[in-house]
This record gives structure tokens, sequence and C-alpha cells, in this order.
């Protein structure tokens, strides 16, 4: 009977393998049955570490007169929001903290924050009175530091990949993926990105064709009183301008005046005793 260890021998043999080879041979067979069970897990263990961060929408509507309603969604990853939605509820101001710190107070109106713990999810909802600016020819709006990835006429997305530690995420590092969207009033032409001045701008021809009628229609409707007051007012300045007129000059003759030397009268020029006649004499 021939032993398992003579068995292998002969297999060996056969092969014409030598021990060292073979156990090589098994070294790296174990190797790569290890690489394979790695490579299996990899995937897993990546979506658990992409998980942890937060995927945040952010819609910003401008109306025809520079006011902002905001929306502002929230999905934090599952573990965080179970251990931490407490604290958010117990101390809602966290959440208005962050926008309540860029803007004059009473330019937040309407703030509310919704909780909703089977989703994970956070949703703010607040207005914003005069948040963009009306510059006569176009329209612009501040705090937009990042290049819009989409630019139309009514829409511009930013899309933005940060990590974040602050009261959203009560101060640990989290990963944000930010996608916002700006919608813009009817109407709206020419939108760009000002990188100098970090802003989002527009036109709204309409608009400013209709405030300029609007400025004349002002004047037209009320020419009964504004021409004779234009003539009244045009009237006092002539006026005025001849009182200067007239007083610059009577101050040049009184300089002139002042100049000149006193005048001498021809009795005081005659020399005392001038006005007696000389003796006559008789002959």
């Amino acid at each position: 009977m021939v032993s398992g260890a003579g068995r292998a021998g002969a297999r060996r043999a056969a092969l014409g393998l030598p021990r060292t080879t073979v156990a090589a041979l098994a070294l790296l067979c174990c190797v790569v049955s290890a690489g394979a069970v790695l490579a299996q897990e990899t995937p897993q263990d990546a979506a658990v570490s992409d998980a942890h961060g937060v995927q945040e929408v952010f819609r910003v509507d401008v109306d025809a007169v520079g006011n902002v309603g905001n929306e502002d969604v929230l999905v934090y990853d599952r573990e965080f929001f179970d251990s931490q939605s407490a604290t958010f509820e117990e101390y809602p101001f966290l959440l208005s903290r962050r926008y309540r710190a860029m803007e004059q107070v009473d330019e937040i109106q309407d703030f509310r924050a919704d909780l909703d713990k089977a989703n994970a999810t956070v949703t703010l909802t607040f207005r914003e009175t005069g948040r963009a600016y009306n510059m006569d020819d176009y329209w612009i709006m501040y705090g937009f530091d990042s290049r819009p990835s989409k630019i139309t006429d009514r829409e511009v997305v930013i899309e933005e990949e940060t990590t974040e530690n602050s009261d959203f995420t009560l101060w640990q590092d989290m990963d944000f993926k930010t996608t916002t969207y700006v919608a813009f009033p009817e109407g709206s032409t020419n939108v760009r990105w000002d990188e100098q001045e970090s802003a989002l701008v527009w036109e709204i021809p309409a608009q400013k064709a209709a405030f300029a009628a609007d400025q004349r229609n002002v004047l037209q409707s009320n020419r009964a009183f504004f021409i004779p007051l234009f003539a009244v007012l045009m009237a006092c300045s002539l006026g005025a301008a001849v009182v200067v007129v007239v007083r610059g000059r009577r101050g040049s003759a009184a300089a002139v005046t002042a100049t000149l030397p006193p005048a001498v009268s021809a009795d005081a020029a005659a020399p005392a005793g001038a006005d007696q006649m000389p003796p006559r004499a008789d002959h």
C-alpha cells in the first residue's frame, strides 16, 4: 500500500516539478484567492464610505422685483441622522444660523425647518427680500462663487462637492454634494455668471421698457403742471443771473472810484492872499 506522501511524490515525479516550485505555486494560488475575496468586498466597502455624507438640493426662485424664495433639501446619511436628529429637533436654530450669519436678520423671513425621519431628510424654506439688486440696465445677485455647469435664460445650475464642518454637520467633517438651481423671472435674457463679482447677472428688457414708458407717461400726463413750473423756474434763474451781473458791475465801479485821488477845489488851490488886489499907487 502506497502512503499519501508516496502518492504526492509520485505525482511530483510524474510532473517533473521540484518541491520548491510546487511550494511557490501553492503560495501564488493563496494570493490569487485572497485578491478575489478583496475584489468582491471592495465595492460594498466603497458604497459604505460614499454613503457618509449629505446630498443637498438648493432651489432659488427669483421674482420680478428682486425678492427670492429658497428651498434647501438635505438628505443625510442614515446612521448620522438617526443618532443626531434629536439634536436638530431640540435646537432648531442650528439649521437657520447658516443663513442668518450671511444676511441681515430682517432679510430672512418665514423660515421653516421640517425633519423627515423616515427619509433622513431636512427641508428648509425661507424668503429673502431684496436679494437681487436692480442696476437700471441689469439685475445682479451676489453670493455665487462656483462656476455654473448650465446657464439658460430661465435657469442656472451649479454643482459643488465640498467638505463641511458646521452647524449642519454638528461640527463633524462631512462630504457635501450640492446642486443649486436658480430660476429667473419670465422675460429674463442674457443670463451670465460674473466671476469677479461672484454674482449672477441678467436683464429684463420688457421691464426696463415699461419703466421708461412709465417715466415718460408721468411727464406727459402732468404737462399742465410741469410746463408752468419749468417756466417759473427759468424766469427765477434768469432774474437771479441779472441780479448777480448788476451787483458785479456796481462793485467794479465802486472799486474804481476808491482808487481815484481826492478832487481839489480852485479856492483851496489858490495861495493865501491871492484874492486881495495890490494897493493902487497915486501919481
